[in-house]
């Protein structure tokens, strides 16, 4: 058996017309499949919609995962579940993931519930030192750290340079919809400079026009990561190791220093509904 951790996003929510009136406008509500299709930890300390969409699983001795429902507003409920959760576990790795990124660029929220993410999760996440934050929703793949200290963003030009750094967060989709997000002056700009690009995050690796998949490893104090492009292809790496007071150290592989790929560089873009 293969394990699943499914993550609710936007599309696990449908459209309902109370009392079947649809100028009295419409309410978004989790789908009724959501529940039969999975078997989820119930947490009873939770309100009773999130129960089966927000939950936690001890993956192995050093992986402990942590899934947030971002397709609901109750960011409060979820910032005090995750908090006491993240405080319990003794696990080496911990690794949150939510649908929708709360770190995104300010020109690329999409309206007042990303930044009601964001002050809800934020600082949980940022005082229990969380590894790596997965997430999707925007079609695009990017990269962004939050890095320790002051330290020189020149040396990062070449490959293998150490950085010391608290958190590690991935916008990724692997369909065939992509949104052209990323452009040479970005990339130009703040792509692979060290410095803090918004939110206090580093923005190290881009990529549009390209669905990819993660593979992630971990042994011991060593976690490898992996972003490749639908047929394989490396496109981004790095490694974390955790010393034993908790204090972590990235460094890239040669993939994460090479071409970016963008709309502007790459074939033509099919849409989706081209692909049927």
């Amino acid at each position: 058996m293969i394990p699943v951790i499914p993550v609710p996003g936007n599309h696990e929510n449908i459209a309902v017309y109370p009392d079947g009136d649809q100028e009295a406008g419409r309410i978004r509500a989790r789908t009724t499949l959501w529940r039969p299709q999975f078997t989820l930890p119930v947490d009873q300390t939770l309100p009773e919609t999130l129960r089966e969409s927000t939950y936690d699983v001890r993956y192995s001795e050093d992986l402990h995962i942590f899934v947030v429902d971002s397709a609901r507003t109750t960011f409060e409920a979820q910032a005090e579940w995750l908090d006491r959760k993240l405080g319990e576990s003794d696990a080496m790795w911990k690794v949150v993931s939510l649908h929708h990124p709360y770190f995104l660029p300010e020109a690329f929220d999409r309206g007042e519930d990303d930044a009601l993410r964001r002050e809800a999760l934020s600082e949980v996440i940022d005082r229990h030192g969380v590894d790596l934050v997965l997430t999707g929703h925007v079609h695009t793949y990017g990269r962004s750290t939050l890095t320790l200290g002051d330290q020189p963003t020149a040396s990062r030009a070449a490959s293998g340079e150490p950085r010391d750094i608290k958190t590690v967060f991935v916008i990724s989709a692997s369909g065939a919809k992509n949104s052209d997000i990323w452009n040479e002056d970005q990339v130009e700009e703040i792509v692979g400079d060290g410095e803090p690009d918004f939110q206090g995050l580093s923005v190290d690796r881009v990529a549009g026009n390209t669905p990819m998949f993660q593979v992630i490893r971990i042994d011991g104090s060593n976690l490898s990561y992996e972003a490749r492009t639908a047929i394989g292809t490396l496109y981004d790496s790095f490694q974390l190791t955790k010393a034993q007071d908790g204090q972590k150290t990235l460094v890239e592989g040669a993939v994460a220093f090479g071409d970016t790929r963008l709309f502007s560089n790459t074939g033509p873009y099919r849409e989706w509904w081209d692909l049927r």
